[in-house]
């Protein structure tokens, strides 16, 4: 233990400002969902924050329940729908890929689009037998975008645009089959970026001015990229990472396994240009995964592997 923080421990007396990590947990996990409605996990909140979307473990559909864990409803069982969903920018319908298991055991998928409060849904495109990437909605529109091994697809998801999320970014990055892939703003014109050419990234999230993404390289670390320099920021070993509202953190999970299970995983704070880093949680009887930053940047909402229940953490600066 550092000796400042000894020294403060042992007689009480508050620590100079420039010990004291600028992000702080206020309070402990509050459960949102009960061991007896899940086991869920891979919580991601609404753009108001009023709601969380989560899935049963193996993906199996999506549920919703509010923020202070009640209404617990699902508004789909479709299979697969679970894994890299997306909320809409006004809230109202959630993307998702969806699974279909066809008569000769192929597996084939379908981009889906579900309303949140009455469970209706509307397919953007077929199921086809080559689909390695997931959906996301395009920044400043309605339409949800679908990297193909040929380029982007642009499709209308027939909601109105948010002007809100118009003119953030001139430009966006997907990944396609584990390579990043950079697109204008209207999802019109792609092109590969030469970035860790020889790695798979995974988990790439976009911040909330789009200008620059998150994402981990398979095996590595999670870094973070400026799309509008190029320029590329080591945030060190971390998993599923998620930004801040104000762009200024990023939070993720820091697991431990032994090959087959996981010993330990606990959730980590890191200011996006890697000066700071906070160790949020430190619990041996849990497993704190998938975390998820709430809009208004009070709480983090994640899933503990042991009990299947998802909880809201506080926090502040």
């Amino acid at each position: 233990m550092n000796r400042l923080l000894f020294l403060g421990l042992l007689t009480g007396l508050a620590l100079p400002a420039a010990a004291q990590p600028s992000l702080r947990v206020t309070g402990p996990p509050v459960a949102v969902t009960r061991a007896d409605d899940g086991p869920f996990t891979g919580a991601r909140w609404s753009p108001d924050g009023s709601l969380l979307a989560i899935s049963p473990v193996g993906n199996g559909g999506i549920w919703v329940v509010r923020s202070d864990g009640s209404g617990l409803r699902q508004v789909t069982e479709a299979p697969g729908s679970g894994f890299g969903f997306s909320w809409s920018p006004d809230g109202s319908s959630i993307a998702a890929r969806v699974d279909r298991e066809e008569a000769d055991r192929r597996r084939s998928h379908a981009v889906v689009v579900f309303d949140v409060e009455d469970g209706s849904s509307r397919n953007l495109t077929g199921f086809r037998h080559d689909m390695p990437s997931l959906p996301a909605w395009g920044p400043g529109t309605a339409d949800v975008v679908l990297p193909t091994s040929t380029g982007l697809d642009r499709l209308g998801a027939g909601l109105e645009p948010d002007a809100r999320r118009a003119g953030r970014a001139d430009r966006f990055v997907v990944l396609r089959e584990g390579r990043p892939v950079v697109a204008n703003a209207d999802a019109r014109t792609a092109r590969p970026m030469d970035l860790f050419p020889d790695e798979t990234l995974l988990n790439l999230v976009a911040s909330p001015d789009g200008n620059r993404v998150a994402f981990e390289v398979l095996g590595g670390n999670t870094w973070v990229l400026d799309v509008t320099t190029g320029s590329t920021t080591d945030l060190g070993r971390g998993y599923r990472p998620q930004w801040s509202p104000d762009g200024r953190w990023i939070v993720y999970m820091v697991t431990e396994d032994d090959g087959e299970q996981f010993l330990s995983s606990d959730l980590v704070a890191v200011r996006s240009d890697g000066s700071e880093r906070v160790r949020l949680t430190d619990s041996p009887d849990r497993l704190e995964m998938n975390p998820s930053w709430s809009p208004d940047g009070s709480r983090l909402a994640f899933d503990d592997l042991l009990d299947g229940v998802v909880y809201l953490l506080p926090i502040a600066e």
